[in-house]
C-alpha cells in the first residue's frame, strides 16, 4: 500500500502535536525555574507525570497511525 505522507497530518495530529509542544514547554519552565516554590514534591511529581504523559499522546499517536496506515507487515486486519 503506498502511502502519501500527507495524509498522515489531520486534526488530530495537530492538536497532539501542539499540545507536546506548550506541554514540552510548561515542563522546561518547571525545571529551569530557580524558585523555591516550583522545587517542592508536588511539582517534581508533575515533571514526572508531565513526561509520561508526552510519552502516552506520542504512543497514541503510533497507535493511531499503526491502524490507519498498516505500518506493521504482517497486520491481521490490513
Amino acid at each position: 500500500m503506498l502511502i502519501r505522507w500527507t495524509s498522515i497530518i489531520d486534526g488530530h495530529f495537530v492538536v497532539s502535536a501542539i499540545s507536546i509542544s506548550i506541554y514540552s514547554y510548561v515542563l522546561y519552565v518547571i525545571i529551569t525555574s530557580k524558585s523555591k516554590t516550583v522545587q517542592s514534591a508536588f511539582f517534581h511529581i508533575f515533571i514526572v507525570t508531565g513526561v509520561f504523559d508526552i510519552m502516552g499522546v506520542i504512543a497514541n499517536e503510533w497507535a493511531r497511525l499503526d491502524v490507519n496506515f498498516c505500518f506493521e507487515k504482517f497486520h491481521v486486519s490490513c
